[in-house]
């Protein structure tokens, strides 16, 4: 996608580097094993009647949000935990961007975008801020659109160039197991000490991801019919992503892609607080 590109590749997060010191009787001690802390944060919201903390929509964020966290880690069993048991993925197994695995997951990618890496191996700060849309939620089924697009801090970044597509998820319980809901965060803006990014807990739960692709903006024809009958998938970018894109960056127009105006700049911001917060299961 390339509104959450920073040079060639994608920044859809990113890696902190972490700093030690110790004194001259004190032996270097051995960097901890597993994943990376994240530098990169995403700000949530939706679509007006969707609640955020709601148990769909923290599966919709928590699967969205482990895509980009397996790039950084290069395994989807070393992303969020339970992303890779969601997938369906087979231990050990790391899989490349362009999907051709048979699994029965519709998918373009395991993790959706691509990091910009610099030589240490660490991805370009960003905050992703990302829309909920064409939501719905059942007890065994879970379907929605995210939208999204990242802002760098660093003024010297100009990404976006522009925005060419959102994504598809959906998610399915076989079991009548909800999975364990997370705290809600009653404060936004003020962190919480409990919270970690990545989550320490399996926010999916018995949950199974089977939908996870791209959207293109403009009138693409509808998906092949899924196995078993039924109707095909719609593979548009939806007029409320559209909507709710135009909003937050005032003055791009669609034109195939959305872009900014002419003789404008890439906006930039601070590193945002992540929102919601992963604080703990209920």
């Amino acid at each position: 996608m390339t509104v959450t590109r920073v040079g060639k590749a994608c920044a859809l997060a990113a890696v902190g580097a972490v700093i030690g010191a110790c004194g001259n009787a004190t032996p270097p001690s051995t960097p901890p094993s597993g994943p990376p802390p994240i530098n990169y944060t995403h700000v949530w919201s939706a679509q007006p009647g969707i609640d955020l903390f709601s148990r769909g929509a923290e599966l919709v964020r928590a699967t969205f949000e482990s895509g980009h966290y397996a790039e950084i880690t290069d395994d989807v069993h070393k992303a969020y935990p339970g992303y890779g048991d969601a997938l369906g993925a087979p231990p050990g197994r790391n899989y490349n961007s362009n999907g051709h695995d048979d699994d029965g997951v519709i998918h373009d990618g395991w993790w959706i975008h691509e990091p910009n890496l610099d030589t240490s191996g660490h991805a370009s700060p960003a905050t992703d801020h990302a829309y909920i849309t064409d939501y719905s939620a059942t007890a065994t089924d879970i379907k929605a659109v995210v939208c999204d697009y990242a802002l760098s801090p660093d003024p010297t970044v100009e990404d976006p160039e522009h925005i060419d597509s959102s994504y598809a998820l959906e998610l399915h319980n076989p079991t009548s197991d909800p999975g364990p809901a997370g705290i809600a965060q009653t404060a936004p803006g003020a962190r919480d000490p409990r919270a970690t990014l990545p989550p320490t807990w399996n926010v999916f739960g018995p949950w199974q991801i089977t939908r996870l692709s791209t959207l293109p903006i403009g009138n693409v024809p509808l998906g092949p019919a899924p196995p078993g009958g039924g109707s095909p998938p719609p593979i548009t970018t939806p007029q409320s992503c559209v909507d709710w894109w135009k909003n937050q960056l005032h003055g791009w127009d669609l034109n195939g892609h959305l872009y900014p105006p002419n003789g404008s700049t890439t906006p930039h911001e601070p590193l945002q607080p992540q929102y919601p917060q992963w604080i703990g299961p209920t």
